[in-house]
């Protein structure tokens, strides 16, 4: 990502040997909130080639503001993904973080990455908070909430943040389960699943009612390795489905797929979080788009040394850039 204020190109390329709803708003921004929304996924047919990931929990998380003119309306900001990960500390108050992208999670954080419009900086971070949402098992709508803690918890130099669900005895009945971890090194080649949601709004005004949650699993090969002042360390892959004609529509992946799990084909375990969709011909920012923000990416098109890896479709933050922090948060 190029910084908004110089265009200067703020990465350092290293080669490893190995739905974003859009608003028009700008406005009485007071008090944006986060939402975040569940599923569980089922086991692939029989004779299927997809990993099978059991009944383990997806998490998506949705951030949204309170906007007041006439009264009090809450409307959403930014859709994207996370997932379920056990604490590693017996005997705490807490069993599970849900990770997903910090931009997602608190997207005035990153400003940069959606273009530093005038609207977005009236939203201040104190009034971040966040819920959980389950769609239903047939229609993919938002069926249950559950309030998440209000304190997220930022890993350091990646673009990673934890939350915590403030009444863990709501998680019972909804019978979701953790990821598993695999810390083993990502290689050049390693298979990778990168799975998320692909966040439909079914409504001209969006809200939660109207959200549409569909799972989304693509598999990918990892490739390179990146230095992002914006994202952090981050490893790129492509997607193995996508045409050339695909990438070059800007069909990578769906924006609300950021903050999902990044899979080891082989083993099902959770091996990194995406991060951003990959552009290496990125359309330049406009400083008076007429939107609340723009769609955040990882501009590759000056890293000329990482053109002979095309194609490179997901960028996403490796377990082991994260995981020790994450461990250490629990105390």
């Amino acid at each position: 990502m190029r910084s908004s204020q110089d265009g200067r190109d703020r990465r350092v390329p290293l080669l490893l040997p190995f739905y974003i709803t859009l608003h028009s708003l700008h406005a009485f921004l007071l008090f944006p909130s986060i939402c975040v929304f569940v599923v569980s996924l089922t086991p692939p047919p029989p004779g299927s080639a997809r990993v099978s990931l059991g009944y383990m929990s997806l998490v998506g998380v949705s951030s949204y503001f309170l906007w007041t003119q006439k009264g009090q309306t809450i409307l959403p900001l930014v859709r994207g993904s996370g997932f379920l990960l056990r604490f590693k500390q017996q005997g705490t108050f807490y069993h599970y973080h849900v990770i997903t992208a910090a931009h997602v999670s608190c997207p005035v954080r990153y400003r940069g990455l959606y273009g530093d419009s005038v609207g977005f900086k009236a939203i201040g971070e104190r009034h971040v908070s966040a819920r959980m949402l389950t769609p239903h098992a047939e229609t993919h709508q938002v069926q249950h909430a559950l309030d998440m803690e209000f304190r997220q918890h930022y890993m350091p130099n990646v673009d990673v943040a934890a939350l915590r669900c403030r009444d863990e005895a709501q998680l019972d009945g909804l019978r979701l389960a953790p990821f598993e971890v695999d810390e083993k090194p990502i290689e050049d080649g390693t298979e990778l699943v990168y799975c998320g949601f692909d966040a439909i709004e079914e409504r001209a005004n969006p809200n939660d009612d109207g959200l549409t949650l569909r799972e989304v699993r693509l598999d990918g090969t990892c490739k390179a390795a990146i230095v992002s002042l914006d994202y952090g360390t981050v490893l790129a892959g492509s997607i193995d489905s996508l045409s050339d004609d695909e990438r070059a529509q800007g069909k990578q992946m769906p924006l609300s797929l950021s903050g999902g799990p990044v899979l080891r084909k082989s083993t099902g375990k959770v091996v990194g979080v995406v991060a951003a969709r990959i552009m290496k011909n990125a359309p330049p920012r406009d400083p008076h788009a007429g939107t609340l923000y723009q769609d955040p990416y990882l501009d590759l098109s000056e890293n000329v040394s990482l053109h002979q890896r095309w194609p490179l479709d997901v960028a996403f933050v490796p377990i082991g850039e994260f995981y020790n922090s994450l461990c250490r948060s629990e105390m």
